[in-house]
């Protein structure tokens, strides 16, 4: 899914976070946003994913999102999340955890959770309450949801922030593999060698130079 971006604004309150932001995020590529802190990286992860209002148009694959039912439509089956935070309930096991998405409804995605937890190196996790897991392990968990959605466009904010190099490693081949197999991969990170592995680099502050 191609992305363009011309000229966003967003502000809160009286603070501009930014004005006539415009940028092309290419299909089927690993692209890493960057920018100082506080440039306003993770708000337009949000726009992007649908999540937060701006000014400006955005095109995803040269369509326009206009009504509540379109939005609710990409949401469902076009746009995943990986969160800083992993986005998964603590007290819930790794399969419960990916039965409450709606696409687990499908039989045929049902039968598919335990060779996806297998191919994340996830065997044996199924039934364990996520608060068990590794924050590596948990990641994973969060990767396992959005591959048996199979969504085109996954956003991720920092999703490499908390890992040591082993885990952020693992996570960066995940992100290639999906990539590979048609999805457009947008992440959010302040860490070059997490940014310089990606196929494109894109800067929310035109002033901004990756080193």
């Amino acid at each position: 899914m191609e992305i363009v971006i011309d000229k966003i604004s967003k502000k809160f309150n009286n603070r501009i976070v930014f004005n006539d932001l415009s940028m092309v995020i290419p299909d089927q590529k690993l692209t890493g946003i960057y920018g100082a802190s506080g440039a306003g990286k993770t708000t337009l992860l949000n726009i992007i994913g649908l999540i937060e209002p701006c000014q400006g148009t955005i095109l995803y694959d040269g369509k326009m999102i206009k009504t509540k039912k379109e939005k609710r439509k990409m949401l469902s089956n076009d746009i995943g999340f990986i969160f800083q935070n992993f986005g998964l309930i603590e007290e819930m096991t790794v399969i419960d955890n990916i039965k409450i998405l709606k696409c687990m409804r499908n039989k045929n995605k049902v039968n598919k959770i335990i060779p996806t937890l297998e191919l994340l190196g996830l065997k044996g996790h199924e039934n364990k309450p996520v608060y068990e897991l590794s924050g590596g392990e948990q990641q994973r968990v969060s990767f396992a949801k959005i591959i048996l959605k199979n969504c085109s466009l996954i956003l991720a904010d920092e999703p490499t922030a908390s890992l040591d190099v082993a885990n952020k490693n693992l996570i960066m081949r995940i992100f290639k593999h999906l990539v590979a197999s048609g999805k457009t991969v947008v992440l959010v990170s302040h860490d070059q060698e997490i940014l310089n592995q990606c196929d494109v680099r894109l800067s929310i502050n035109p002033k901004s130079q990756l080193h």
